[in-house]
């Protein structure tokens, strides 16, 4: 893989430190996509514990107890049960990003939220130079602890810690803190490494996406581009959100070289937060917007003839 295809610390420390400025402006407040995401993960993470919890689903490898709609059943019996709803799921997912494009990576996969608590964790709590930090570390640590309890749900009965031979918590224990290490790899090291270069979904959400009827573009009643730079910085795929329809800006890892920005944009909105943060204490309407297309089809529209632009600025 070239060296290139993984973006650099201070790619990180750079989108770390730019969201923070944007979003602790004297009078500042929190962004309308920040309490989405809060909702969203919310909503997600607790049905991702209540299915196993509740005894709607759960594959058990510590005692066989393999559960289905609270029925006990074989681990084949709840596997192919379990492969129909499945398969519905996959293919409302096939036509979601096919029309949508890649919404389903920026706003609901766990991956992302993990992150954007990694973001939080080195421009809030980090030095100036956007690094963890002891407390930062500590913090990732114990959150991906948390991560790893919820997920371990799914295949193992968690009675196994007051109930189990110590071999059996051995077991289990080794898988708890198996998943942790990856959670906390993924909050301190990996971050948006994984989404830009190395997550297969991603590859085959790109190319279902490839041309879709929403997504960012220029808006119609927007205000000249600034050239302030802002919406480049943050964004977590190290894209133009400007020029969309173009060639990626560097060889992106697994993904095919042939594919354009458009394809990658995971639909976060954090290009759209950093346009509105600029503009609308100037009193100006945000060049970029995020939602159903109202171009021609093209992902990013050319501003209007004669549009005057304004002078570059940084928050």
């Amino acid at each position: 893989m070239p060296a290139s295809a993984l973006p650099t610390s201070g790619t990180l420390a750079r989108r770390a430190l730019t969201r923070w400025r944007l979003g602790h402006r004297r009078g500042g407040s929190s962004h309308r996509y920040f309490w989405y995401r809060i909702a969203a993960f919310a909503l997600i993470h607790a049905l991702i514990a209540v299915v196993p919890l509740s005894g709607l689903l759960r594959f058990d490898f510590w005692r066989g107890n393999h559960l289905w709609l609270g029925q006990p059943a074989s681990f084949l019996e709840t596997l192919r049960r379990f492969l129909i709803p499945f398969g519905l799921a996959n293919v409302a997912i096939v036509l979601v990003v096919r029309w949508s494009g890649r919404y389903l990576c920026g706003w609901v996969c766990p991956v992302n939220f993990m992150n954007r608590w990694g973001d939080w964790l080195r421009g809030f709590l980090g030095a100036k130079d956007a690094r963890l930090g002891p407390r930062g570390h500590a913090m990732a640590a114990a959150t991906a602890l948390l991560f790893a309890s919820v997920f371990l749900l799914w295949f193992v009965d968690p009675a196994v810690y007051w109930e189990g031979t110590p071999p059996a918590v051995a077991r289990a224990t080794a898988a708890w803190l198996g998943l942790a290490a990856l959670s906390y790899a993924q909050i301190a090291w990996l971050s948006w490494r994984t989404c830009r270069s190395l997550c297969p979904s991603g590859v085959y959400f790109s190319v279902l996406g490839s041309r879709t009827r929403t997504g960012i573009e220029r808006s119609p009643g927007g205000s000249p581009c600034a050239d302030c730079g802002l919406c480049v910085t943050t964004c977590p795929m190290d894209l133009d959100p400007r020029d969309l329809l173009g060639q990626a800006r560097a060889p992106r890892g697994i993904y095919f070289e042939t594919q354009d920005n458009s394809s990658l944009c995971i639909r976060c909105g954090d290009c759209v937060e950093a346009c509105e943060r600029f503009f609308t204490p100037r009193g100006l309407p945000p060049t970029l917007r995020l939602g159903v297309l109202r171009g021609s089809g093209g992902a990013l529209p050319a501003p209007a003839p004669g549009a005057a632009s304004m002078p570059a600025a940084r928050p």
